[in-house]
């Protein structure tokens, strides 16, 4: 691989890694329900929600309004998400797979 492109797949990289690092709580706990919305296991849930520190136990403060609505879509998002994949679980337990 050339030197320069090298280079930019370098920066590219740093980019999306630090560009996580700057996500505001509102967009992490949206990144949080989406993460559980892909889970298809208790197992996946509890991983994703250990990632996210209980976010969404303790969604952000102080919000303004449409901050405030984002919190409550992604967190209702979020627990339909996790009792869907419970119920998935339970369903599939009891018919033995």
């Amino acid at each position: 691989m050339p030197s320069a492109l090298k280079s930019a797949t370098l920066v590219a990289f740093l980019a999306l890694t630090l560009g996580g690092c700057t996500k505001s709580p509102v967009d992490k706990l949206e990144s949080w329900a989406v993460e559980v919305c892909a889970c298809e296991n208790a197992e996946c849930i509890k991983t994703v929600s250990e990632k996210y520190g209980g976010l969404a136990e303790n969604p952000p403060k102080d919000l303004n309004d449409a901050d405030q609505k984002r919190v409550l879509a992604a967190v209702q998002k979020g627990l339909s998400c996790s009792m869907k994949s419970a119920a998935k679980g339970i369903k599939d337990k009891l018919m033995g797979k």
